[in-house]
């Protein structure tokens, strides 16, 4: 009795070191799947482990997802990429089988381990704050490298999840004393402020996403129609807001000034010409960038008021001179030695930094990052070349994938040549992107049907969506939500391919739906 005690202090202390390294250590990750490891066979119990893992079908079927990848080591030539790859990925063998295998998490370890997560997720976000404030050494080039430990958008994903797991304590629990029930809203609040704060757009896209279906889950399992007809009329007011919202932050981008070249200004007050190149039609929010300018007087100026001297980089490695322009110009102001004067000392400091646009101070506003992304869609139709920003490249990712695809219909390119495929392909098809940007497809279900084919990829969606259905008993508000964000940001990144992406998918399906047999039930 007294062992079996100690293991379960271990086990759950392995799981609590896990969940609190996801958002900061690596290290400390793998620190706490070894402790899991090493305490599940010290354990022993091998019989009782063995008859779970042959009668509860649902383990045996999402561990298939790892042997996958083991059998198309036949479909390989570069081991080392598949090796590696592997390793990566060995949470989605370990997990299942540890977490399924052992004794069942009761509801107060599972409501523990829930707020270690969340208390984990708020140290991180409240770092990255004293980071933005400048109280560290650290200097942040954006605001999505605030996230110093982890990937920005992988970040976004484990806030979005602390956002539905907060939603179904306030929503499941209606005896919560005042003082708990404050500081749950205060914690919402702030998580929902920092992902805004934070850039994520693929984040909060995904929060957006998610909410009405967890919503309507919820409501699943009302009998008060009363309920429902608020809860449709909330959605549609949701959804409908946030179609406004971008609809007006379009046609604000939209808005220009129609300039006549003939009736541009020769000379500046000093005397020194302007530069107009109105054929170059790129504009900062209402005016056209390469008209009203004098280098002259620019970069006399520029190396008056900064270290960076006017012909080298900015923060961002661009070109500090166009960041100038661009700046300048979105402040409506000629590029001469007169708007350059009327820039603040935060002006100047947003351009060393490489921003290219005022707007981008407002720190908690959605509207410079919607304005960003339609820059880019725009500066894509007109020149083609994507490389660098965010979401059009990803039209390229995709692009070059599905002509692997094409090459390897049926059983992919293997567990390990996907690297050399992809890069292959990019050469073949002679690739606008530039080459430091020819990356993978950045969707996790494309990245799946290239390296395992139709074949392949059919039976990860049989295994995956079997264990879904076997212990679907266990599907709550919370499971439920985890799943969507996992589908949704599949189809936007390649979730699977890093080691914190590999662990928050696998972990958090084997505690949802393998490692308890309750549900966390509204009241």
């Amino acid at each position: 009795m007294f062992k079996s005690t100690i293991h379960r202090y271990i086990y759950l202390f392995g799981i609590i070191l896990t969940v609190v390294s996801i958002p900061f250590s690596p290290f400390f990750l793998s620190c706490g799947q070894f402790i899991l490891v090493g305490n599940w066979v010290i354990e022993m119990d091998y019989e009782r482990k063995l008859k779970c893992l042959l009668t509860r079908k649902s383990i045996l079927l999402f561990s298939s997802f790892y042997l996958i990848h083991l059998i198309w080591l036949l479909n390989t030539t570069d081991f080392n990429y598949a090796w590696n790859d592997l390793r990566i990925k060995l949470p989605l063998l370990g997990f299942p089988i540890i977490i399924g295998t052992s004794s069942m998490i009761t509801k107060n370890e599972f409501r523990i381990i829930l707020h270690f997560f969340m208390a984990s997720i708020l140290v991180a976000t409240l770092i990255s704050f004293v980071v933005y404030l400048g109280w560290t050494p650290i200097e942040p080039i954006d605001n999505r490298s605030l996230s110093i430990f982890i990937s920005h958008i992988r970040m976004s994903l484990l806030i979005d999840l602390c956002i539905f797991i907060l939603l179904s304590i306030l929503i499941c629990n209606s005896n919560l004393q005042l003082i708990h029930k404050n500081f749950y809203i205060l914690l919402l609040v702030w998580f929902l402020v920092f992902i805004v704060f934070l850039g994520a757009f693929t984040g909060l896209a995904i929060l957006l996403l998610v909410s009405p279906f967890a919503l309507f889950f919820w409501l699943s399992s009302k009998e008060n129609p009363l309920y429902k007809r608020w809860a449709v009329l909330g959605i549609s007011s949701l959804i409908i807001c946030c179609s406004v919202y971008i609809l007006l932050s379009f046609h604000k981008f939209n808005q220009r000034n129609v300039l006549d070249c003939k009736q541009l200004p020769v000379k500046t007050i000093s005397g020194n010409y302007y530069q107009h190149y109105c054929n170059w039609v790129d504009y900062e929010n209402k005016d056209l960038v390469w008209v009203n300018i004098c280098e002259v007087e620019l970069e006399d100026g520029w190396n008056k008021v900064s270290k960076i001297d006017y012909k080298g980089k900015d923060q961002k490695n661009q070109n500090i001179r166009t960041t100038i322009i661009r700046y300048i110009t979105s402040l409506g102001y000629k590029k001469d030695s007169i708007g350059l004067s009327k820039l603040t000392p935060v002006d100047i400091s947003m351009i060393e930094e490489g921003y290219t646009n005022y707007i981008y101070k407002k720190k908690f506003s959605l509207y410079p990052r919607l304005y960003e992304l339609f820059w880019e869609v725009e500066q894509y139709v007109k020149y083609g070349n994507p490389s660098g920003h965010s979401l059009t490249q990803r039209i390229e990712f995709v692009k070059n994938a599905l002509g692997v695809i094409k090459r390897h219909f049926w059983f992919g390119t293997g567990t390990g040549d996907v690297k050399y495929e992809i890069n292959y392909q990019y050469k073949t098809d002679n690739s606008i992107l530039d080459q430091q940007w020819q990356l993978r497809a950045h969707n996790q279900l494309v990245t799946l049907l290239l390296t395992f084919g139709l074949i392949g990829f059919i039976l990860i969606i049989i295994c995956v969506s079997s264990t879904i259905y076997i212990e679907r008993r266990n599907i709550d508000f919370i499971s439920f939500s985890f799943l969507l964000i996992i589908l949704f940001s599949m189809l936007n990144e390649d979730t699977l391919e890093t080691q914190v992406g590999a662990v928050f998918f696998s972990f958090f399906f084997s505690l949802f739906l393998l490692g308890r047999n309750f549900k966390v039930k509204p009241e």
